[in-house]
């Protein structure tokens, strides 16, 4: 009491100065002048200036409009309020700040619409809007396309169905300006080897009007989204499982939107490594192909609704290449039955010109195609290659016996790399200008193919391989003919990876994220582990030197190891072999010919632990030790490619194949449940007993 006696006039004077703006505020208040700087600085009416109004100028605040706020927007400190009581619906789903306002400066410079309800409005409802309407993604997400904390909590983004705000909310619930981000990053990132078969003006303009069917727009949404967040992504992988229970969901109206979506789920299943479901769609989608008569002409249509029929069913064609992989049984779009023409090239494409571009089996004189045509065409070669290999092989015949077939094939290789275009030709001097361009990845990927069918024409007498021919016909087959085939495929094997180590010197890291790349890469790996004896002690073409050059292809593939799909799984197992080609080279040992296990690639058919009855079988435990003592230091690396379950044994085959593998003419085991084996083209060691990468002598 007596301090507060004794409080001298000056203290109580130096309080009482500070102006009732400052004091509502609790800032310092330094009285400089009629006005105080605070008050100055935010443009407010201070009390000692005689100023009768307490409102500060949106101007002062650094508005762009005139005018002033009114006191009921104001603080009791006489501040513009920088929240509000109630944000709008915008700013509520996205937990970001609104200003305040109809529209809030956050709703103005995004341009969506801004609604607000007050307390105690709709009848006394407060539930948000987004609480209210029917589920139906998986995550909300915030207007930067990154999904919100609760997102992470709340299983589901709401669809704006019955909802007061329909415009607030797209039909599937992703704000307007994320869905045309995640739009425009799936035509940005896509390659055109993929054959792109939507328009990018007219799905954009479709879009903007509402007139896209809304199941396309969440695939496309999921393929956007995917390109930056890969195809494993729990939102994008929800999206696309709910496109493809809608579409199979609705399967009594066939529509081309919806063909086009389940086009875009079966790459994405395809990309994430779920290859069964790829598998089980892929059938519907040709199906329905041919219910929409996609594969005739339709001179009645202007160009560019026609180019897109024509390239949404070549699109379902190389899907199916990818997995009949020369099995007449397997194939659901058989190319005799397209009766259109090529996909034309990208310009008149985007421009909606008339397409020049030649069919399949014609010789085009205009010029009017891109790559993904010239792909379509060598993906029909390849197949006819794989279908011979593969008959040669169930018929138990010397390949002598088919040479004038086999002479007609290279000739069709030779005549597929004489019609490419100056620009995508193979020539040492345009490389970098290659590279470097936006043709870098269909240059890369069309050479590696073709390089590659060389390998799978002349794979007949490569030991250890599936393709390789039984015992009694290579003892029919002249050794000279043996010696060339070996020598065929050895010497684009090498021609593989020079060029894929020219690439590289030009693109050193990431030039293309592509499926058959890694698969390449794989069967490379096993050519020159298979032949290894035949490749010089010295000079260029040493072990050595290509054992560098493919782990430069390894660096130029941009597909993550840790990618749950069988590219990153095959590319971490040609890791293992190219590093265990001095090994072989120096003469590792082999395992006896009783011993039934073996390292399978990542190309076979082989089972997966299972004896005859489909149970599983444990390992010796002598095989794991050898294996390991062998390698040391690969052998974690090699246990965790070829362990199948949590048990980690090691793969065996059985000597009596189920019914359902003989059907198929696979006799030499169970055939495990995976259809994108069936591309990697069976290269797997069938003889090679243990982990060791010894290939037995030529029979």
């Amino acid at each position: 009491m007596t301090g507060s006696n004794n409080r001298s006039p000056s203290s109580r004077t130096s309080f009482i100065r500070s102006c009732q703006q400052c004091r509502a505020r609790k800032v310092r208040c330094d009285r400089a002048g009629i006005t105080c700087s605070p008050c100055q600085r935010l443009g407010l009416a201070c009390s000692f200036g005689g100023a009768g109004q307490t409102y500060v100028t949106t101007s002062a605040l650094g508005k762009q409009h005139s005018g002033a706020f009114p006191p009921a927007e104001l603080t009791q400190a006489g501040t513009a309020r920088r929240r509000t009581l109630i944000a709008c619906e915008a700013c509520r789903v996205g937990k970001a700040r609104c200003t305040g306002g109809v529209p809030c400066d956050r709703c103005t410079k995004r341009r969506v619409e801004c609604i607000r309800r007050h307390r105690g409005g709709d009848g006394g409802n407060s539930q948000h809007p987004e609480e209210r309407v029917q589920t139906d993604l998986q995550t909300k997400l915030t207007p930067s396309g990154s999904p919100s904390t609760s997102a992470l909590s709340h299983p589901s983004l709401t669809t704006a169905i019955g909802t007061d705000s329909p415009q607030v909310l797209s039909p599937e619930g992703l704000y307007r300006i994320t869905e045309r981000q995640y739009i425009q990053a799936y035509f940005a990132g896509a390659k055109p080897l993929a054959c792109i078969f939507l328009h990018r003006p007219s799905t954009l303009a479709e879009w903007n009007q509402g007139k896209l069917d809304p199941t396309l727009t969440k695939a496309l949404c999921a393929s956007g989204r995917s390109i930056e967040a890969g195809p494993s992504d729990a939102l994008v992988r929800s999206w696309m499982c709910e496109a493809r229970d809608a579409v199979i969901s609705s399967l009594n109206r066939v529509s081309i939107q919806q063909l086009q979506t389940l086009v875009l789920v079966i790459q994405h299943f395809i990309q994430a490594g779920d290859t069964v479901e790829a598998w089980n769609l892929l059938p519907l989608a040709a199906r329905l192909s041919f219910t929409l008569q996609l594969n005739y002409e339709r001179p009645d249509l202007d160009p560019l609704p026609r180019e897109c029929r024509r390239r949404l069913i070549w699109s379902v064609y190389l899907l199916d290449r990818l997995f009949s992989g020369g099995l007449d049984e397997l194939a659901t779009c058989p190319a005799e039955y397209l009766h259109i023409r090529l996909p034309c090239d990208e310009r008149s494409f985007e421009r909606g010109l008339d397409s020049q571009a030649d069919f399949l089996n014609g010789i085009n004189q205009h010029g009017d195609m891109d790559a993904v045509a010239y792909l379509v065409r060598l993906y029909s070669t390849r197949e006819r290659i794989l279908r011979y290999t593969k008959s040669v092989r169930r018929e138990r015949v010397s390949p002598i016996e088919s040479a004038s077939k086999l002479s007609a094939l290279q000739s069709e290789l030779d005549e597929f790399k004489a019609s490419l275009p100056v620009y995508l030709r193979l020539e040492q001097d345009k490389l970098p200008l290659v590279a470097q361009s936006s043709d870098a990845h269909s240059f890369l990927i069309i050479h590696t193919i073709w390089l590659q069918c060389h390998c799978d024409l002349y794979r007949f007498f490569i030991p250890g391989i599936r393709e390789s021919v039984c015992k009694a016909a290579a003892e029919a087959t002249p050794q000279d003919y043996i010696t060339f085939c070996q020598r065929e495929c050895l010497s684009k094997a090498v021609q593989l990876c020079d060029f894929w180590a020219s690439m590289s010197r030009q693109q050193p890291v990431g030039l293309a994220e592509d499926l058959l790349l890694g698969v390449s890469i794989y069967q490379v790996a096993q050519i020159l582990h298979h032949l290894h004896h035949l490749l010089p002690p010295q000079g260029p073409h040493t072990v050595d030197d290509l054992k560098r050059s493919l782990r430069v292809a390894l660096t130029m593939d941009a597909t993550p190891r840790s990618r749950s799909s069988k590219v990153g799984k095959s590319l971490a197992a040609a890791e293992i072999i190219i590093d265990t080609l001095d090994q072989v080279r120096n003469g590792t040992r082999g395992s006896s010919p009783g011993d039934v296990h073996f390292l399978p690639s990542q190309g076979s058919l082989i089972p997966s632990g299972l004896d005859s009855s489909g149970l599983p079988r444990d390992a010796p435990v002598e095989s794991i030790e050898q294996a390991r003592s062998t390698f040391a230091t690969h052998a974690e690396r090699v246990l965790s490619v070829t362990a199948t379950g949590p048990d980690n044994r090691i793969p065996q085959i059985s000597s009596q194949p189920p019914a359902e593998a003989q059907a198929f003419g696979f006799d030499e085991g169970y055939i495990q449940w995976d259809p994108f084996d069936m591309e990697l083209n069976d290269y797997y060691n069938v003889a090679a007993n243990t982990i060791a990468f010894a290939p037995p002598p030529l029979p």
